[in-house]
């Protein structure tokens, strides 16, 4: 599903076509949870669990056992070596419904309004993606839903929380 558009900054040159591709994921047997995106700026993961508790920047780990192994922040997004990635792993995910949630924090002084992004969730050989597109000042609370099954397994995958 590609649902990405056109993203002009701020002087109207600068343009974001298209999402990365969803970078490579370990087959270790965690749950993991991957946001990439090619501009400069600050976009934020979240990842709520079937007990309700969201991971992000501000509550990282969770009392779930989720944590956040990559933060992307303004600083990180801008220099020459720019990393554009926020990474999250559940070591023992519990089975139920997991939701995942895209923020666009800050533009990092770049101007650009629309950002193209990939996510990717994996667990073992199981792996599902999606793309989208953050907006300056829109919190996407639901750009996907999955369940881990009591076998561990992902399934039943949706975007954009259609169920």
């Amino acid at each position: 599903m590609l649902l990405s558009t056109a993203a002009i900054g701020a002087c109207g040159s600068q343009r974001h076509l298209t999402p990365p591709p969803a970078p490579p994921i370990p087959l270790d047997g965690a749950l993991h949870v991957v946001l990439s995106w090619t501009a400069p700026v600050d976009l934020d993961l979240y990842l709520t669990d079937p007990a309700g508790e969201s991971l992000y920047f501000a509550n990282n780990p969770t009392r779930g056992g989720a944590r956040l192994a990559a933060d992307a922040r303004c600083a990180d997004v801008t220099g020459p070596a720019s990393s554009r990635v926020e990474h999250a792993i559940v070591t023992t995910p519990v089975p139920g419904w997991y939701r995942v949630g895209v923020d666009y924090l800050d533009d990092c002084g770049s101007g650009i309004a629309a950002v193209p992004f990939s996510l990717a969730v994996a667990r073992g050989s199981d792996r599902r993606e999606t793309t989208g597109d953050a907006r300056r000042g829109v919190f996407n609370v639901v750009v996907l839903e999955f369940e881990v099954g009591e076998d561990g397994r992902i399934v039943s995958p949706t975007a954009r929380g259609e169920r």
